[in-house]
């Protein structure tokens, strides 16, 4: 049992930290590379609100992970079984990809901080040809990984609960924004593509 408890403990942090630092790989050096190697247009409109309370709620998100993981073996109320760790990792593993599809996908008109450039247009092909915000599904999927693997009932309803709340907001920001500035084209693309972050789900 406290092996079993040791191993979770280990595999959470090692998926909090692995998850941040694929993150950081992922929403920095990629738009750098983007940056340097080909023209991606002047920045018409940048909007840094959401994306600061994005942040926030990521590293809350994996504080409760944490705690949760410790309250519910000490407490008892909650635990659920350590299959789930595994269960957990690839829901992690799996979110990452879909995530790296997404922002490959998008290409020079990925950026951390929602941002329209001057030739901004609607990107429909890869996982945007199913969900509108791809790339924010999968940090929901790999949310929810990490969660399940903590073995917690606790934080997986409150990691679900917070990165649906958060992204969505973002992304309803992101769809104001994109309506203002691309009109019909955009609003046609929501027209066709309902989901917003999973296929077939949300």
């Amino acid at each position: 049992m406290i092996n079993n408890f040791a191993e979770t403990v280990e595999i959470v942090f090692a998926l909090s930290y692995g998850t941040l630092s694929v993150e950081l790989l992922l929403t920095y050096l990629l738009p750098r590379v983007w940056k340097r190697g080909e023209q991606r247009g002047k920045i018409r409109r940048r909007e840094f609100g959401s994306y600061i309370v994005l942040i926030v709620t990521l590293f809350g998100i994996y504080f409760v992970d944490i705690f949760f993981t410790y309250f519910s073996f000490y407490s008892g109320l909650g635990e659920l079984p350590f299959l789930l760790v595994y269960l957990g990792v690839i829901l992690a593993l799996v979110g990452i990809g879909f995530r790296l599809w997404a922002i490959l996908t998008l290409g020079k008109f990925f950026s951390p901080v929602v941002t329209l450039l001057e030739n901004h247009r609607v990107v429909d092909s890869g996982p945007y040809a199913y969900v509108r915000h791809p790339a924010y599904g999968g940090a929901i999927i790999i949310l929810t990984g990490v969660a399940i693997a903590s073995r917690s009932i606790f934080a997986i309803v409150l990691s679900i609960t917070a990165s649906l709340l958060v992204y969505s907001r973002r992304a309803k920001l992101e769809e104001k924004l994109l309506t203002q500035e691309l009109g019909e084209e955009y609003i046609s693309y929501m027209n066709r593509v309902k989901k917003r972050f999973i296929p077939g789900i949300v």
